[in-house]
């Protein structure tokens, strides 16, 4: 309830739904295929590969996680960071942020 009363107040009551949508979840530890895989740079891989990753699809696609970090890649610490980053730019597409003032402007 918290967390839908604060995207009501960014998006709007109209946009956030009211019934929790169905989630689909994957057991990493459990499945024989991926067994808690993460990704790792291959001998010649650039950093310019990670950059590709987090970048903007279409017009309503942000990508996050740890295979999108440059500098955190494969990590707990890279999947937050890149959350964070995609958190902020959905919210920079929103128009979230255009009427803020920088601190440093004021």
């Amino acid at each position: 309830a918290e967390v839908r009363s604060r995207l009501v107040r960014v998006f709007g009551d109209g946009v956030v739904p009211t019934a929790m949508p169905e989630m689909l979840r994957s057991s990493w530890g459990s499945d024989p295929l991926a067994r808690g895989a993460f990704s790792y740079p291959a001998v010649g891989v650039t950093r310019n590969l990670w950059r590709r990753f987090s970048l903007l699809i279409g017009l309503n696609v942000f990508l996050a996680g740890e295979h999108t970090s440059e500098d955190h890649y494969g990590t707990v610490a890279g999947a937050f960071t890149s959350g964070q980053r995609a958190a902020r730019a959905v919210m920079e597409e929103a128009g979230v942020f255009k009427d803020l003032v920088p601190a440093d402007s004021a």
